[in-house]
């Protein structure tokens, strides 16, 4: 809940840079996750 509430913070601010930065960090960051657990699941297949 504390990334929605910062990213709604940062668009209600005129600060449209910072809003960008805060995306870009928040996609990075859920990419690498997914990324991570996708390579976890394929070694877990691969094991089988």
């Amino acid at each position: 809940m504390d990334i929605l509430f910062t990213l709604n913070q940062s668009f209600s601010s005129n600060n449209k840079k910072a809003s960008t930065f805060l995306i870009r960090d928040v996609l990075l960051f859920i990419s690498k996750k997914t990324a991570y657990e996708l390579s976890h699941l394929i070694r877990k297949l691969n094991d089988q």
